[in-house]
């Protein structure tokens, strides 16, 4: 027997060896051996057919477990988009509501911020009365004053000519309100450069909604 390596198996087989003088006999023993020929065939045809099957087997298997792999990376990879698309979600509402809160807040700032400068420019404009006020009891005071009571009159005129003459509250009320108003008197004084301060003072009160 033929032995490919160092530690192949021995086989062995019995062999006998008969003499047979008649014709009969060699017939029935080639009759014998063509079909034990007949039976190897077939079982190697057997053997033959069972190995591509088992390869059959193999195959289907591989081919399966390569379908199950692949369904298994399709449903994570499913589940890992519909996490993100969820987050990503969760993050858009969030930014919108924190923008929308935002929103809200600067507007409320502005309309805070609008009501304190209309606040300013109210008394403002009241302390520019009152100084006309005071220059209009001045004029009257320079009308009526006499020579007896002449020292007093002019002290008390004095008072309020420095009080009067201390501060142009009226220029810093306008630079104030166009700054607010976007160039208010600015625009007013370009369109018509003949309006006079009381006049501007007036458009002032109309803008502020004001009484004049």
């Amino acid at each position: 027997m033929h032995q490919s390596r160092q530690y192949t198996s021995d086989g062995s087989f019995d062999l006998e060896l008969t003499r047979n003088n008649d014709l009969f006999s060699v017939n029935n023993l080639l009759r014998n051996q063509q079909g034990v020929e007949q039976i190897l065939n077939r079982s190697f045809s057997l053997l033959s057919v069972q190995l591509e099957l088992e390869n059959k087997n193999n195959e289907i298997n591989h081919l399966r477990l390569r379908n199950d792999n692949l369904r298994n990376y399709v449903i994570f990879a499913g589940a890992l988009f519909f996490v993100i698309l969820i987050v990503s979600f969760y993050l858009v509402i969030r930014n919108l509501k924190m923008s929308h809160e935002f929103g809200n807040k600067l507007q409320t700032t502005k309309n805070e911020l609008l009501q304190k400068n209309n606040e300013i420019i109210n008394y403002a404009l009241s302390v520019v009365k009152h100084k006309q006020f005071l220059k209009q009891i001045k004029e009257e005071l320079n009308v009526c004053k006499d020579e007896s009571k002449l020292p007093k009159l002019e002290r008390i005129i004095s008072n309020i000519s420095y009080y009067d003459d201390h501060e142009d509250e009226w220029e810093r009320l306008k630079a104030h309100f166009d700054n607010v108003h976007s160039g208010f008197f600015g625009r007013l004084k370009d369109q018509y450069p003949s309006l006079t301060q009381a006049e501007l003072q007036h458009c002032s009160y109309i803008k502020l909604q004001l009484p004049t």
